[in-house]
């Protein structure tokens, strides 16, 4: 408890933009240090994630609610109306799979309204500060915030419950994929593994492009699902991978 509240008390919920020569400065004096001056190769900014064990999905979010704030294409709205439909239909998704309606109700109604909420916000969107500040009323806080990362749990459980005959064989320290999900997946604050973020990627439709670093100063990049194309015409979540935590990265 105490050290949940010296986290909070130093670090927000996302930083703003770091330059990456800013954002490998915490990481002088470490063994992966090299790997970060190999990301300039790649992206030149960076946001920092509260470590709360919720890291994982308020990247993730974030950058999705950002990238459907700030992209007006018509391959992006496309991408928008599916992914839309998708959560509309998370609510029966859960009720099928066995969940209450007065458990997962509210989480529903509050991300669902986040998200349609998008299409009409009334913000520069091409304003880089006022984008910020529309994110974090929704991402950086103690009331709504949870809300929304609870129901990207409850969709990612969704996912792999639903198709927990292709996951049985992962399940090494749980009797089922079902009782997997009520401990790794919903547990609040308990942090991602790779199979959460197969569950939320192909539950949604989306990509995650996972940067992680190693001691050997090379960055190892794992896209999931693997056979996502980097078009430039759809979404793809582009996070980095530390031990034990995620943080968002961007090209510009």
């Amino acid at each position: 408890m105490i050290l949940n509240k010296q986290i909070a008390e130093s670090m927000p919920f996302v930083s703003k933009k770091l330059n990456i020569d800013d954002y490998k400065e915490h990481w002088k004096d470490n063994k992966f240090y090299d790997s970060f001056i190999s990301l300039l190769d790649k992206y030149s900014r960076a946001r920092e994630l509260r470590r709360d064990g919720n890291c994982f999905y308020r990247a993730l979010l974030w950058q999705m609610f950002e990238y459907f704030l700030t992209t007006k294409s018509s391959e992006a709205s496309e991408e928008y109306e599916k992914i839309l439909g998708k959560i509309s239909n998370s609510k029966a998704d859960l009720l099928a799979l066995g969940y209450d309606e007065i458990v997962i109700d509210d989480f529903y109604d509050q991300f669902l309204t986040a998200f349609k909420d998008l299409k009409d916000a009334t913000i520069d969107v091409t304003d880089e500060e006022a984008v910020h500040e529309y994110l974090e009323k929704l991402f950086s806080n103690e009331s709504l915030a949870p809300y929304l990362l609870m129901h990207c749990r409850f969709m990612t459980s969704a996912y792999l419950k639903a198709n927990s005959i292709l996951y049985e064989d992962f399940m090494v320290d749980y009797a089922d994929v079902g009782s997997y999900c009520d401990i790794e997946i919903e547990g609040v604050d308990r942090e991602a593994e790779q199979m959460a973020i197969i569950g939320i990627t192909n539950y949604l439709g989306i990509a995650a492009e996972i940067n992680q670093v190693s001691a050997n100063g090379n960055v190892e990049s794992l896209t999931i699902p693997e056979d996502a194309i980097d078009d430039g015409k759809r979404f793809i979540a582009k996070l980095l991978f530390t031990p034990g935590h995620y943080d968002s990265l961007y090209t510009h």
